[in-house]
Formats: structure tokens, C-alpha cells, sequence
């Protein structure tokens, strides 16, 4: 699978309930497997919209 399990709006919906629920969320990763992921613009613009920092990580590898 390449493509990421929510669209942008979801994202934005996410962001919208952590701002109501007072989160302070700063930072967001999103992993994927060997960088067969893509993140379009729009995840990065909305993420911007709300303050909080997007970034992409090939794996998991360092939980392990």
C-alpha cells in the first residue's frame, strides 16, 4: 500500500478537534515503509494552517 490512510481533510478535522480539546500538539510524524509514501502538499499546508510541524519517516525501526 502507497497511499496514506486519510486524505488532507481528515487531517484537518484531526487538527480542528485537537485546537476544541486543548491539545498543544506541535509535531506529527507520519511513517511509512522504504519512502513509498508520498505526502502531498496540501497534508503540509494544513498542518501549517494549525501550527504544527509534519514530518515523514521511512519506518519504525527506531521503536524496536
Amino acid at each position: 500500500m502507497n497511499n496514506l490512510l486519510f486524505n488532507s481533510n481528515d487531517l484537518k478535522l484531526f487538527f480542528e478537534e485537537c485546537v476544541n480539546n486543548g491539545s498543544e500538539l506541535k509535531l506529527l510524524e507520519i511513517f511509512g515503509k522504504l519512502g513509498r509514501i508520498e505526502i502531498s502538499q496540501a497534508y503540509y499546508d494544513v498542518a501549517r494552517e494549525f501550527g504544527v510541524q509534519l514530518i515523514k519517516r521511512k519506518s519504525m525501526d527506531f521503536f524496536m
